[in-house]
């Protein structure tokens, strides 16, 4: 779909980044990608302020509109540009599933899972001392989160909303992925629910996670 208004700003490293590229590409959008380096502080950089004064990532510009809040803006762009109503679904009892999940995630899922990584991994990439007791704290509340998507926002279904992938499910599996790079292991249900989606999304899956896998995988031999 032709979309020549359509800029992402984005880093490979960030889970909703990650969610709003994998949503792009099954869309079939054509879009121009600029990758933000963090790790180099050009997130904090005088252009990109200009674009998202809080100096985060990932942010979205559409033509004169720019959103920098990340499941605002999948909802826009599923929205916007997905003719058949499913990823952010035009039937209002799924899309209050799928609002539900990335409204609860934020200070669940997303907290415990880069609380994680970031204990992890931060260490490592800083020459500094892990904080233990931090890390299996984060861990034993993911394992409180891992279960309730399993009895909660699955509950026997084989994604968020039903049937089909939505942007929840987006969201979700981008957000698993990160610790999963940092050897966090999860339930049986939430691997099938995982493997589930990345078949759903096919080979871009692996294409646009290879940097976090990688950058992830050379932190851990460190």
């Amino acid at each position: 779909m032709s979309t020549p208004g359509l800029m992402l700003y984005i880093s490979p490293l960030s889970q909703p980044a990650r969610a709003i590229i994998l949503l792009a590409k099954s869309l079939d959008l054509q879009y121009t990608e600029e990758d933000i380096n963090f790790l180099k502080g050009e997130h904090k950089s005088e252009e990109y302020l200009k674009i998202h004064p809080f100096g985060t990532v990932p942010a979205v510009r559409d033509e004169d509109l720019t959103i920098i809040e990340s499941c605002t803006a999948l909802r826009y762009i599923a929205s916007k540009y997905d003719t058949s109503g499913k990823w952010y679904p035009s039937d209002l009892k799924a899309r209050a599933r799928v609002d539900e999940f990335l409204d609860w995630h934020h200070t669940t899922l997303r907290k415990h899972a880069v609380g994680y990584f970031l204990g992890v991994v931060g260490p490592k990439l800083h020459d500094s001392e892990a904080d233990t007791a931090k890390i299996n704290e984060h861990k034993e509340e993911m394992k409180k989160v891992d279960a309730n998507i399993v009895r909660y926002f699955l509950n026997g279904r084989s994604f968020v909303a039903g049937d089909h992938m939505t942007i929840a499910d987006l969201i979700a599996v981008c957000e698993l992925e990160q610790p999963m790079c940092a050897y966090m292991t999860f339930s049986q249900p939430i691997m099938d629910y995982i493997e589930r989606v990345k078949a759903q999304i096919g080979p871009d899956y692996e294409q646009v996670t290879e940097k976090i896998r990688s950058f992830t995988k050379s932190m851990m031999n460190k």
